[in-house]
Protein backbone atom coordinates (compact mmCIF):
# COMPACT_ATOMS: atom_id res chain seq x y z
CA UNK A 1 0.00 0.00 0.00
CA UNK A 2 1.32 3.44 -0.96
CA UNK A 3 1.20 5.98 1.84
CA UNK A 4 0.11 9.47 0.83
CA UNK A 5 2.34 12.26 2.08
CA UNK A 6 0.01 14.88 3.49
CA UNK A 7 0.95 18.52 3.32
CA UNK A 8 -0.12 21.22 5.77
CA UNK A 9 -3.57 22.52 4.90
CA UNK A 10 -4.37 26.13 4.11
CA UNK A 11 -6.87 27.93 6.34
CA UNK A 12 -10.36 27.98 4.85
CA UNK A 13 -11.58 31.31 6.23
CA UNK A 14 -13.23 33.82 3.92
CA UNK A 15 -10.31 36.24 4.18
CA UNK A 16 -7.75 33.50 3.45
CA UNK A 17 -9.73 32.46 0.38
CA UNK A 18 -9.87 36.09 -0.74
CA UNK A 19 -6.09 36.33 -0.39
CA UNK A 20 -5.63 33.15 -2.43
CA UNK A 21 -7.85 34.47 -5.21
CA UNK A 22 -6.13 37.85 -5.24
CA UNK A 23 -2.66 36.35 -5.46
CA UNK A 24 -3.73 34.16 -8.39
CA UNK A 25 -5.25 37.15 -10.18
CA UNK A 26 -2.33 39.55 -9.86
CA UNK A 27 0.83 37.42 -9.78
CA UNK A 28 2.61 35.28 -12.33
CA UNK A 29 2.20 31.52 -11.76
CA UNK A 30 5.90 31.18 -10.85
CA UNK A 31 5.36 33.62 -7.96
CA UNK A 32 2.07 32.04 -6.91
CA UNK A 33 3.83 28.70 -6.51
CA UNK A 34 6.78 30.32 -4.71
CA UNK A 35 4.42 31.87 -2.18
CA UNK A 36 2.56 28.62 -1.57
CA UNK A 37 5.82 26.70 -1.16
CA UNK A 38 7.02 29.32 1.32
CA UNK A 39 3.89 28.77 3.41
CA UNK A 40 4.27 24.99 3.35
CA UNK A 41 7.94 25.16 4.33
CA UNK A 42 7.10 27.64 7.09
CA UNK A 43 4.38 25.38 8.48
CA UNK A 44 6.64 22.34 8.40
CA UNK A 45 9.47 24.15 10.16
CA UNK A 46 6.99 25.41 12.72
CA UNK A 47 5.93 21.84 13.44
CA UNK A 48 9.55 20.72 13.67
CA UNK A 49 10.68 23.53 15.96
CA UNK A 50 7.54 23.68 18.07
CA UNK A 51 6.82 27.29 17.15
CA UNK A 52 3.08 27.85 16.88
CA UNK A 53 2.07 30.69 14.61
CA UNK A 54 -1.38 32.03 13.85
CA UNK A 55 -2.03 29.91 10.77
CA UNK A 56 -4.17 32.50 9.02
CA UNK A 57 -1.58 35.23 9.53
CA UNK A 58 1.25 32.95 8.39
CA UNK A 59 -0.67 31.82 5.31
CA UNK A 60 -1.68 35.30 4.18
CA UNK A 61 1.78 36.64 5.00
CA UNK A 62 3.36 33.94 2.85
CA UNK A 63 0.97 34.57 -0.03
CA UNK A 64 1.57 38.31 0.03
CA UNK A 65 5.22 38.46 1.10
CA UNK A 66 6.47 39.37 -2.38
CA UNK A 67 3.54 41.57 -3.36
CA UNK A 68 5.74 44.67 -3.36
CA UNK A 69 8.47 42.88 -5.33
CA UNK A 70 6.20 41.31 -7.92
CA UNK A 71 4.39 44.53 -8.74
CA UNK A 72 7.10 47.14 -8.20
CA UNK A 73 4.80 49.34 -6.14
CA UNK A 74 6.05 52.89 -6.05
CA UNK A 75 7.58 54.39 -2.95
CA UNK A 76 10.82 55.15 -1.16
CA UNK A 77 10.58 52.13 1.14
CA UNK A 78 11.95 48.70 0.16
CA UNK A 79 9.59 46.18 -1.38
CA UNK A 80 8.95 44.24 1.83
CA UNK A 81 7.66 47.36 3.59
CA UNK A 82 5.53 48.37 0.62
CA UNK A 83 4.20 44.85 0.37
CA UNK A 84 3.42 44.68 4.07
CA UNK A 85 1.50 47.93 3.90
CA UNK A 86 -0.38 46.78 0.80
CA UNK A 87 -1.31 43.51 2.50
CA UNK A 88 -2.60 45.33 5.59
CA UNK A 89 -4.68 47.66 3.41
CA UNK A 90 -6.11 44.66 1.53
CA UNK A 91 -7.09 42.92 4.75
CA UNK A 92 -8.63 45.93 6.47
CA UNK A 93 -10.64 46.79 3.34
CA UNK A 94 -12.22 43.35 3.55
CA UNK A 95 -13.12 43.58 7.20
CA UNK A 96 -10.23 41.60 8.67
CA UNK A 97 -9.37 41.99 12.33
CA UNK A 98 -6.85 44.79 12.84
CA UNK A 99 -4.57 42.48 14.83
CA UNK A 100 -4.45 40.02 11.94
CA UNK A 101 -3.72 42.80 9.47
CA UNK A 102 -0.96 44.21 11.68
CA UNK A 103 0.60 40.78 12.24
CA UNK A 104 0.67 40.09 8.50
CA UNK A 105 2.22 43.49 7.83
CA UNK A 106 4.93 42.91 10.43
CA UNK A 107 5.79 39.43 9.12
CA UNK A 108 6.06 40.65 5.54
CA UNK A 109 7.99 43.80 6.43
CA UNK A 110 10.62 41.82 8.34
CA UNK A 111 10.92 38.72 6.17
CA UNK A 112 14.14 39.85 4.44
CA UNK A 113 15.89 40.59 7.75
CA UNK A 114 18.25 37.73 8.64
CA UNK A 115 17.64 38.40 12.34
CA UNK A 116 13.97 37.52 11.86
CA UNK A 117 14.74 33.82 12.29
CA UNK A 118 15.01 34.54 16.03
CA UNK A 119 12.09 36.95 16.25
CA UNK A 120 9.72 36.58 19.20
CA UNK A 121 6.65 36.49 16.94
CA UNK A 122 6.32 33.03 15.34
CA UNK A 123 4.68 34.49 12.22
CA UNK A 124 7.74 36.66 11.59
CA UNK A 125 10.28 33.91 12.25
CA UNK A 126 8.49 31.22 10.27
CA UNK A 127 7.71 33.36 7.24
CA UNK A 128 11.38 34.31 7.04
CA UNK A 129 12.46 30.67 7.37
CA UNK A 130 9.91 29.36 4.88
CA UNK A 131 10.92 31.89 2.26
CA UNK A 132 14.61 31.16 2.86
CA UNK A 133 14.05 27.46 2.22
CA UNK A 134 12.51 28.21 -1.15
CA UNK A 135 14.94 30.92 -2.22
CA UNK A 136 18.34 29.58 -1.11
CA UNK A 137 17.59 26.11 0.29
CA UNK A 138 18.38 27.07 3.89
CA UNK A 139 17.27 24.31 6.34
CA UNK A 140 15.98 22.19 3.47
CA UNK A 141 17.57 19.17 5.15
CA UNK A 142 14.85 19.49 7.80
CA UNK A 143 12.13 18.83 5.22
CA UNK A 144 11.49 15.09 4.68
CA UNK A 145 12.39 13.99 1.15
CA UNK A 146 8.94 12.62 0.30
CA UNK A 147 7.31 15.77 1.61
CA UNK A 148 9.63 17.95 -0.47
CA UNK A 149 8.86 15.90 -3.57
CA UNK A 150 5.13 16.32 -2.97
CA UNK A 151 5.48 20.09 -2.50
CA UNK A 152 7.44 20.45 -5.74
CA UNK A 153 4.91 18.28 -7.55
CA UNK A 154 1.98 20.42 -6.42
CA UNK A 155 3.84 23.72 -6.75
CA UNK A 156 6.47 23.40 -9.50
CA UNK A 157 9.35 25.87 -9.59
CA UNK A 158 9.19 26.56 -13.35
CA UNK A 159 12.19 28.86 -13.56
CA UNK A 160 11.81 30.37 -10.10
CA UNK A 161 15.54 31.04 -9.64
CA UNK A 162 15.95 33.23 -12.71
CA UNK A 163 12.62 34.97 -12.14
CA UNK A 164 13.49 35.87 -8.56
CA UNK A 165 16.99 37.03 -9.46
CA UNK A 166 15.59 39.39 -12.09
CA UNK A 167 13.08 40.86 -9.64
CA UNK A 168 15.58 41.16 -6.79
CA UNK A 169 18.25 42.82 -8.89
CA UNK A 170 15.74 45.31 -10.26
CA UNK A 171 14.64 46.06 -6.69
CA UNK A 172 18.26 46.58 -5.62
CA UNK A 173 18.76 49.15 -8.35
CA UNK A 174 15.70 51.06 -7.17
CA UNK A 175 16.62 50.77 -3.48
CA UNK A 176 20.43 50.45 -3.15
CA UNK A 177 20.41 50.58 0.67
CA UNK A 178 17.74 47.89 1.12
CA UNK A 179 18.23 44.48 2.72
CA UNK A 180 18.07 42.87 -0.71
CA UNK A 181 20.68 45.20 -2.19
CA UNK A 182 22.95 44.47 0.77
CA UNK A 183 22.46 40.71 0.38
CA UNK A 184 23.23 40.85 -3.32
CA UNK A 185 26.37 42.92 -2.71
CA UNK A 186 27.75 41.46 0.52
CA UNK A 187 26.44 37.88 0.51
CA UNK A 188 26.42 37.24 -3.26
CA UNK A 189 22.72 36.38 -3.10
CA UNK A 190 22.64 35.59 -6.82
CA UNK A 191 25.11 32.75 -6.28
CA UNK A 192 23.24 31.49 -3.22
CA UNK A 193 20.07 31.29 -5.29
CA UNK A 194 21.90 29.49 -8.10
CA UNK A 195 23.38 26.99 -5.64
CA UNK A 196 20.08 26.16 -3.95
CA UNK A 197 19.30 22.43 -4.35
CA UNK A 198 16.51 22.90 -6.86
CA UNK A 199 16.52 22.40 -10.62
CA UNK A 200 15.20 25.85 -11.41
Amino acid sequence: MTLITRLPSAPDSTIAQAATSFLTEVSAPVMVHHCHRSFLFAELLGEKTGRRADKEALYIGALFHDLGLDHATEGEEPFEVRGGNAAETFLLARGADSRLASSVNTAISLHTDLASADHDLPEVALLHMGAMVDVVGMRIDEIPTKTLERILEEHPRSGCKSHLKNLLNAEALRHPTSNIATALRDLDLDSLIDQAPFDS
